[in-house]
C-alpha cells in the first residue's frame, strides 16, 4: 500500500501544531490581564491552571496569575501561584521580579517573600536560597543573610560565590575569627582568589603588629595557643615571626594578582620588620611610579 508523502506531511504538521498549542485559556486571560480586565482574567487564569500538567513546566502561566490575583489583593492566593511557579523550574530572576511587583518593590520583603515559598516548597530551596542570601547580603543584612548562605553551603560545600558572602558577612558584624575560617578553606579548595589572600594577609599581620606590643608572655602564649588550633598545629617557631611570614606568603600571592600599591607597602614593612633585606629591596624597587 503507497502513502503520499505530501498528505503525511500535512498530517504531520497539522498534529504538530495541536499538540504544542499554548493552553487555550492562558492566552485569553493573558490578553485580559494585560488590558486591566483583573476580574475576569482571574477567572480564566483558574480555567486555564486546571488545564496544566507539571510536567509542562508552565511558570509562566503562574507568574501571570500571581500577578493578577495581586492586583485584586488576593495576597495568599498570589503567593501560592509564586510557588507554583518556582516548582515548575521560573528563571530566577524572572521570579525575583514578579516578587518585587507583590512587594510592591518594598526590598526587605522579597528575600522574605521568597523565604516562604522555599519553606512551603522545600525542594526549590537549592535554587531560592542563594538568591535571598544575595539579597540580604546586598541590603548589608549580613546577620540574616549568615544562616541562609550556610543553608546553601550545606548542600553545595564548594560554591565559591557564596563562601565568600558567608566569609565577608562574618568580616562585617565583626566576627574575624570565622571569617578567618571561612577564607582558610576558600585557599585550601581554590587557587589564586585575590580576596581570601587579602584578608588573611591582613589577619596575620594584625596579630604580629599586635603581638609586637604584647604586655606579658602569657598574652602572647593564649594568642599563639588559639592560632595553632587553627592552623592545626604547624606553627613551630616564634609566633610573631611566624606570623610576619605568614602575611607576608599571602600577601604575596594578593600582589601578584593585582599589584596594589597599599599591598606593596605593607610587604616592605613586613620584610623590614623581619629584617629580610633582599625582599625589602625587591618590593621598594617595583613601587608604582
Amino acid at each position: 500500500m503507497k502513502f503520499n508523502l505530501s498528505i503525511l506531511f500535512f498530517l504531520f504538521h497539522v498534529c504538530l501544531a495541536v499538540f504544542s498549542q499554548d493552553n487555550p485559556y492562558q492566552s485569553h486571560a493573558d490578553k485580559l490581564f494585560h488590558s486591566g480586565e483583573y476580574e475576569r482574567a482571574f477567572r480564566l487564569y483558574g480555567n486555564a491552571i486546571k488545564a496544566d500538567q507539571l510536567e509542562d513546566a508552565n511558570y509562566k502561566l503562574f507568574l501571570n496569575a500571581g500577578d493578577c490575583a495581586h492586583f485584586l489583593n488576593y495576597k495568599q492566593i498570589a503567593l501560592s501561584y509564586y510557588g507554583l511557579s518556582a516548582l515548575r523550574n521560573a528563571p530566577i530572576e524572572e521570579l525575583t521580579k514578579h516578587i518585587a511587583t507583590y512587594c510592591d518593590n518594598d526590598l526587605s520583603c522579597i528575600p522574605v517573600t521568597l523565604k516562604k515559598i522555599a519553606q512551603k516548597h522545600p525542594e526549590t530551596q537549592s535554587y531560592l536560597y542563594p538568591e535571598i542570601a544575595t539579597i540580604l547580603f546586598n541590603q548589608s543584612e549580613y546577620i540574616m543573610a549568615i544562616p541562609v548562605l550556610k543553608e546553601c553551603l550545606n548542600s553545595h560545600p564548594q560554591n565559591l560565590p557564596i563562601q565568600k558572602m558567608l566569609a565577608k558577612s562574618f568580616f562585617n558584624i565583626g566576627n574575624t575569627d570565622s571569617a578567618y575560617v571561612m577564607y582558610k578553606e576558600i585557599v585550601e579548595h581554590n587557587s589564586d582568589d585575590y580576596d581570601s589572600y587579602v584578608f588573611l594577609g591582613n589577619y596575620y599581620y594584625v596579630i604580629a603588629n599586635k603581638f609586637m606590643k604584647t604586655a606579658t608572655t602569657s598574652d602572647e602564649k593564649r594568642v599563639k595557643s588559639a592560632l595553632l588550633r587553627k592552623d592545626d598545629g604547624k606553627m613551630n617557631t616564634d609566633t610573631t615571626t611566624e606570623c610576619y611570614h605568614k602575611a607576608g606568603e599571602y600577601l604575596e600571592k594578593a600582589y601578584a594578582i593585582y599589584n596594589s600599591n597599599e599591598i606593596r607597602k605593607s610587604l616592605i614593612e613586613i620584610y623590614t620588620t623581619v629584617g629580610n633585606k633582599d625582599k625589602t629591596a625587591l618590593y621598594k624597587k617595583t613601587a608604582k611610579k
